[in-house]
């Protein structure tokens, strides 16, 4: 028994187990409703519902404008993934469902051909807010550690027998590389993007958040608005259940206080916290401690055993890597989506952590955000666990009511970088001086980490 909930079998034909799916064939008919269509399909959370609608039975097919490890992936456990580029000719028409990332909108014109039919249409938040209202739903949100901290979240929750769902963005080493399990337990741990605000849309009983992004304020008219709004969503969590919040935040430590006043439960973590379970620092890499503190006293909070959280950590892999493609010139490389400083400096981490004697190259093909004015401090300050920097022109990004993201240059991230992180940066063209700028200066023992922002990671087509 876990916060009074009794753990049913898989399989069992409880209220947990009706999801989107059993909805739609109930109102739509049973061809339409086993039939699903991602936009999309290869990226970071879209990838999770790719997985869970395959494991439920559905057909799957998706669209994404690259190759990736993720695409492959899906590809063998059978979903039918197009790579090029979007078009309406790549929906089925027996497609029940379609859905599409948060951000993507009726410019893509699988979206725009989506959103014209009569079938249904939904972001990938909506879909999980579907899912989430038929489980007691656990949401992990924030910027730095959220990756980490949903891993270990699910696999604290496996080990103690909950037999949990879980839909997360990174893929993990103990699922042989899939981001996404399908329990028959009553918990369904979810990871939210940690841009836009998505998240709000899925209801939860337990929200355990890392940091508040800082750029979350730019999508209301002030940041006390912004407060308000992020209170409104962690109050009616915390009535539900409870909270787990780092005290190190300044915003999640004012909001949580408030909340306690108002009655709900929250549950501390960070250096000002008392509740420091020791075992986490003896068990758990140095590099993920905090978030395994969090997911500590999370396990506590769901009277789970000691004994479960202590032997997930001991046998921890890691966050899990992206697929090795191939060699750059004698050097593996490795894709990642990376839209958010948070998610540069969680990537490096990690490769730094598996190729510790390895001299580590970051080409990084931004997102306009990463170098817009609100984020452009922190992204420089990301790459501390890359040895070199290279940086490819700017994508360019269109914000509210399709205006252009005011951004810095790629020359002036790399003088940024070599000025304030005291390492090499250099300023590529893609296209023209890439193969030769690597060719002639990785070598055999390096590792190449390629990051994108929102689908723009670089193809390797090059290669």
């Amino acid at each position: 028994m876990i916060l009074g909930f009794e753990n049913k079998p898989r399989g069992c034909k409880t209220h947990a187990n009706r999801d989107i799916l059993t909805i739609m064939k109930n109102s739509r008919g049973s061809q339409a409703s086993t039939s699903v269509h991602c936009i999309g399909i290869a990226r970071p959370g879209m990838s999770a519902l790719a997985h869970y609608f395959l494991a439920r039975g559905a057909y799957v097919s998706g669209t994404d404008s690259d190759e990736s490890p993720a695409a492959a992936f899906l590809r063998e456990k059978g979903a039918a993934v197009t790579v090029g580029p979007y078009a309406a000719k790549n929906i089925p028409r027996s497609a029940g469902l379609i859905v599409a990332p948060d951000y993507m909108n009726s410019r893509n014109p699988e979206v725009a051909a989506a959103e014209k039919r009569s079938t249904d249409f939904k972001t990938a938040s909506e879909t999980l807010a579907e899912i989430a209202r038929k489980r007691r739903a656990i949401l992990v949100w924030g910027g730095r550690g959220k990756g980490s901290a949903a891993i270990l979240a699910s696999l604290v929750l496996q080990k103690a027998g909950v037999d949990p769902t879980a839909l997360l963005e990174s893929g993990v080493r103990e699922w042989d590389g899939a981001t996404c399990i399908v329990g028959g337990g009553q918990y369904c741990v979810i990871e939210a993007a940690d841009h836009g605000t998505g998240f709000l849309k899925i209801p939860s009983a337990i929200v355990l958040a890392t940091e508040v992004p800082k750029d979350f304020s730019r999508h209301f008219k002030s940041i006390e608005a912004a407060r308000e709004v992020l209170k409104k969503y962690l109050a009616k969590a915390a009535s539900k259940g409870f909270l787990v919040l780092n005290r190190d935040d300044h915003d999640l430590s004012r909001i949580g206080r408030e909340i306690i006043k108002e009655g709900g439960t929250v549950h501390w973590y960070g250096s000002k916290s008392p509740e420091r379970p020791q075992e986490t620092a003896r068990l758990v890499p140095r590099a993920y401690g905090r978030e395994a503190l969090a997911v500590a006293i999370l396990a506590r909070a769901m009277d789970i055993a000691p004994e479960a959280v202590s032997e997930t950590f001991r046998k921890y892999k890691g966050p899990g890597l992206s697929g090795e493609k191939k060699k750059v010139f004698g050097a593996p490389f490795f894709r990642e989506f990376a839209g958010h400083p948070a998610e540069i400096r969680a990537s490096l981490s990690k490769f730094r952590s598996a190729f510790p004697a390895s001299r580590i190259w970051c080409v990084l093909e931004p997102h306009a955000n990463l170098v817009s004015e609100a984020l452009f401090p922190d992204t420089v300050a990301s790459f501390r666990h890359a040895d070199r920097v290279v940086v490819l022109d700017s994508v360019r990004q269109l914000g509210k009511r399709g205006k252009a993201v005011q951004a810095k240059t790629s020359f002036e991230l790399t003088e940024a970088i070599e000025r304030e992180g005291r390492k090499p940066a250099f300023a590529v063209s893609y296209k023209s001086q890439l193969p030769d700028f690597l060719q002639e200066n990785v070598f055999e023992n390096d590792v190449v980490v390629f990051l994108g922002g929102d689908g723009t990671v670089v193809d390797g087509s090059f290669l």
